[in-house]
């Protein structure tokens, strides 16, 4: 299903069955929410820098072994990550490079042996 709100700057993109992050998406510089959750993305490409507008990244339910470090660091608007019950795992640091943002959620992800972090999950700032 294909949900879009250009008055509020929302795209939903999930359950397309979508192999690859769409890069015409990184056209659309003014969205703020984008959410391609329940499906089949395994890379989250560099050209989402020019996304420079987007407040929220939703990649929940995908193929993702990693988030990278561009997407938590150079996203300038960027303030809520989720990409819970995808492949992911990475060190404690990595995790700590995410807490300047509202909200993470890492949840579903078999990331405690990796971490330390007993059931890691949602993260948020008051």
């Amino acid at each position: 299903a294909v949900v879009s709100t250009q008055s509020t700057g929302e795209l939903r993109l999930g359950n397309n069955n979508l192999d690859k992050f769409p890069l015409v998406l990184t056209d659309m510089t003014q969205l703020r929410d984008l959410s391609l959750v329940y499906n089949l993305i395994s890379t989250v490409p560099e050209q989402i820098l020019k996304m420079t507008s987007l407040e929220n990244l939703h990649l929940d339910n995908n193929y993702l072994s990693e988030i990278p470090d561009f997407v938590t660091q150079q996203l300038p608007s960027l303030s809520s990550l989720t990409f819970s019950s995808n492949h992911l795992s990475w060190d404690e640091d990595y995790v700590r490079e995410c807490f300047h943002l509202n909200l993470v959620d890492f949840s579903e992800n078999g990331i405690r042996a990796r971490t330390g972090l007993d059931n890691f999950g949602v993260v948020g700032r008051a």
